[in-house]
């Protein structure tokens, strides 16, 4: 039960770890990251455990799937609205997005393991 909870809090942990992180060896000017941008992997990672304890098997290839139709809808917005595609541009939008579609998968699936283990 008590690795239950733990997963409930591993996003706030995430960010925090990131944050800190990015902060304390200045990834951010070296870089240009952000605290989101290492928190999407290791959400990926949580996603990954805590789908398998909801439904007994993993959602990683339908997050796979969903984020690369994700890069597709990028990369046609960006060519349409700008006429070109730079890569810079494409990578930094595409994996912020990535982190949101994540971080929203992360919650849902938080509140659908609740509901399964109440029952």
């Amino acid at each position: 039960m008590w690795w239950r909870i733990f997963w409930y809090i591993y996003p706030l942990v995430v960010l925090l770890a990131t944050g800190f992180i990015v902060s304390r060896f200045l990834i951010f000017k070296k870089y240009s990251l952000k605290s989101v941008d290492l928190a999407t992997i290791l959400l990926v990672l949580g996603l990954h455990i805590l789908s398998q304890d909801t439904y007994g098997q993993s959602f990683f290839p339908f997050w796979l799937i969903m984020t690369m139709l994700m890069g597709i809808a990028v990369a046609i917005f960006l060519g349409h609205y700008y006429g070109e595609i730079e890569y810079p541009r494409f990578f930094k939008l595409f994996w912020r997005l990535t982190f949101l579609m994540t971080i929203a998968l992360y919650l849902v699936f938080i509140i659908l393991n609740i509901i399964h283990h109440l029952n």
